[in-house]
């Protein structure tokens, strides 16, 4: 019999407000392996949030996550 790992997979879209991350529970960071953080690069707040957000997750997730941060709509400029 063949070994096949389960993954779990859990996307979020909260869109760029504070309300929407504070809805986030630590418990809901507790096994992440990975975390990736979207800005619009068009849109200078957006960049600016991202800093603030890669924080929330290094504060919540494990020590080891990988975090990721993504450039996105760059076809805009």
């Amino acid at each position: 019999m063949e070994f096949e790992p389960k993954v779990k997979l859990q996307l979020w879209d909260t869109p760029g407000s504070d309300r929407n991350f504070n809805g986030l529970t630590r418990m809901q960071f507790n096994d992440a392996h990975g975390a990736i953080v979207v800005y619009d690069c068009s849109n200078r707040a957006t960049m600016e949030m991202s800093t603030k957000w890669v924080q929330r997750v290094k504060e919540f997730a494990p020590e080891d996550c990988v975090i990721v941060l993504v450039e996105n709509k760059s076809d805009l400029l």
